[in-house]
């Protein structure tokens, strides 16, 4: 089945809100757990967000 097609616009302004969302939580990774690597604070945010809202960086 074909996906539906993605107004441009809101496309970006999804893909502005995924990288805010990504640093924010970065930031508070880093601050609440500064031994973590980056590789392992990347994972556990992307498992974060595909358990709470489902892969946002496939968004196209």
């Amino acid at each position: 089945m074909p996906r539906p097609r993605v107004n441009p616009r809101l496309r970006e302004i999804l893909m502005q809100a995924d990288r805010r969302l990504k640093e924010e939580g970065g930031r508070l990774s880093q601050r609440y757990h500064p031994g973590l690597s980056d590789a392992r604070r990347n994972a556990a945010s992307e498992l974060i967000a595909v358990l709470t809202e489902g892969q946002l960086t496939a968004v196209s």
